[in-house]
């Protein structure tokens, strides 16, 4: 699948693990564009804020500015300060937020991963079509119907299929069985 692009370009880092699996590093700030749209529109939203209780007497107005600029500040923290670090080993799968050095841990055991596939973020569909290049989120499905985002904004479709490959060959390893017999784990 790495056909189609240089590996050299790839936008994460992946390197083995401390207790001998492999860990996938997304970096903060991967899509530049939505993040300072975000930023933007949480400035603008923040500005009317001010402006209407300046104002005075347009409370409502005024409360519902502030609450987009809450939505629109946390969007912007999201995507200009969360990492992301995807673990696969000892029999787990960990996927690791964090914010300022603060994490948070979703995890899933390896047998309980039913798909492994990637979709287009919805956060990015206009921007991506705008500019041509589109941004992928890789999701893991879990027995129950619980979903791990264990990528954000991978860069290029082919780059996203490379990773989600990855991963589900490192799930199936995980689970001690080959890719041929891990007929649950797939691509969508």
């Amino acid at each position: 699948m790495a056909g189609s692009f240089d590996l050299e370009e790839l936008s994460i880092d992946i390197r083995p693990s401390r207790r001998g699996g492999v860990g996938y590093h997304f970096p903060a700030g991967r899509n530049f564009w939505l993040g300072l749209v975000t930023v933007l529109a949480a400035l603008g939203c923040f500005a009317g804020t001010v402006y209407l209780f300046w104002e005075g007497g347009r409370a409502f107005e005024a409360y519902l500015f502030a609450l987009f600029t809450l939505v629109l500040g946390g969007l912007a923290l999201k995507e200009w300060f969360v990492k992301t670090h995807v673990v696969i080993e000892e029999g787990l799968v960990r996927v690791i937020d964090s914010i300022f050095g603060i994490p948070w841990t979703p995890m899933a055991r390896c047998n309980m991963v039913t798909k492994v596939d990637i979709d287009l973020s919805s956060e990015i569909k206009l921007e991506g079509a705008k500019s041509g290049l589109e941004y992928y989120n890789i999701e893991v499905h879990l027995i129950g119907g619980r979903t791990l985002t264990a990528g954000r904004d991978v860069k290029g479709r082919e780059q996203a299929e490379w990773i989600a490959e990855q991963m589900v060959l490192q799930i199936a390893a995980c689970r001690g069985t080959t890719l041929a017999e891990a007929s649950v784990v797939s691509l969508k």
